[in-house]
């Protein structure tokens, strides 16, 4: 029932192939991530919130993602790059995933299409909803390699 040009689909597209696909399992397994997001508010407008007992919308607010994974170009730059930024997907054409991506001259129009019994609907002139404010790549050590850390001697 998800649409295939959803965001989430896009991200995890499970069952693209047939039901039960090995071969659909085998890929996914492949670029597989670890993600997580937080919501964030910045102290302006949690002080307004405070004061006046409701939501504002303050541009210092947002979404912290975070992603785990052990291959960054074959999980993190394969997701984004072949699943959520291609204008070609499942079947799909001209249509990038709708949340994430953002808009260029090229591009001007953002596209989704929700597919019905009756026929599918296309919402167009989409807005860009994300801008990337900051970004970063990190090394986290494994468990197994934090041991062995902890016990070397200092020098």
């Amino acid at each position: 029932k998800c649409p295939y040009g959803a965001h989430i689909r896009r991200a995890n597209p499970r069952d693209s192939l047939s039901p039960k696909s090995e071969y659909q399992v085998e890929i996914s397994n492949r670029h597989r991530l670890l993600r997580r997001a937080r919501t964030y508010v910045s102290d302006r407008a949690r002080a307004s919130c405070d004061e006046a007992n409701s939501a504002t919308e303050d541009p210092a607010d947002g979404l912290l993602f975070m992603c785990f994974n052990s291959d960054l170009e074959r999980q993190f730059e394969f997701v984004q790059q072949t699943w959520m930024s291609s204008s070609i997907f499942h079947g799909l054409e001209d249509e990038r995933d709708p949340l994430i991506t953002p808009r260029s001259e090229a591009d001007a129009v953002g596209t989704f299409t929700i597919p019905t019994a009756f026929g599918s609907i296309q919402l167009r002139d989409l807005p860009s909803f994300v801008s990337v404010t900051n970004g970063g790549y990190f090394f986290v050590p494994s468990r197994v390699a934090l041991r062995f850390l902890s016990k070397l001697e200092p020098s």
